[in-house]
């Protein structure tokens, strides 16, 4: 007995099989596995060092054992082509960090002192020297982290507290580097929230 179908009723449409091209990933010049083999070449063993890709966003190339036990990390692979943004966190001055990296250079060695985070997530100051150099025509940083007791001038100035007060760029759009307490209490704002944004956000309608 043969069925009859009705051509009321929906069929499956067959379709052509077509196989998909493999999907290809651009790796940069900076990426590469010869530029990542040879910045290893650039630690020094008794020293917390990292080499990082020499534009943003600043991704890590290679680490020392030191520099891994320092910020608690057991296992380079887990830090390999991240960007330096996971070292930082709400109170780092990420503004003061990008110009400290873009501004150190070929023929001198930069130093300055930043609040940085370990794996587990505790902020610490670090006091870090940057240089620049060339491996195969790649821009890369070599960087060497050493704990630091020392406290910026202008965080010592907002912690004392008392008056709401803000630190921001003395150019346009006046970007907020760092506030104290007391102005995020007044303008009801986190530090995640107000940190790298233009002074132009807490003006309103009536502001002169």
């Amino acid at each position: 007995m043969s069925a009859v179908l009705h051509s009321n009723e929906w069929q499956m449409p067959i379709l052509p099989t077509k196989q998909s091209a493999p999907v290809m990933k651009a790796v940069s010049k900076a990426q590469s596995i010869e530029v990542m083999t040879e910045a290893r070449n650039f630690l020094a063993n008794n020293k917390s060092s990292l080499v990082i890709d020499g534009a943003k966003p600043y991704k890590i190339m290679a680490a020392s054992d030191l520099w891994l036990q320092m910020f608690g990390f057991s296992d380079e692979s887990y830090i390999l082509r991240r960007s330096l943004n996971l070292l930082q966190g709400p109170n780092t001055n990420s503004v003061m960090l990008n110009a400290f990296l873009s501004s150190c250079n070929l023929k001198t060695e930069q130093n300055g002192h930043f609040k940085l985070y370990l794996s587990n997530g505790q902020a610490v100051m670090i006091h870090v020297s940057a240089r620049r150099y060339l491996i195969e025509e790649v821009e890369v940083v070599v960087l060497e982290f050493e704990y630091s007791n020392a406290i910026l001038p202008h965080e010592a100035e907002l912690e004392r507290g008392g008056l709401p007060m803000a630190l921001v760029e003395v150019a346009a759009p006046f970007r907020i580097i760092q506030t104290n307490q007391e102005f995020l209490e007044l303008s009801g704002y986190n530090k995640m929230q107000v940190s790298g944004r233009a002074l132009c956000m807490l003006q309103g309608p009536g502001s002169n």
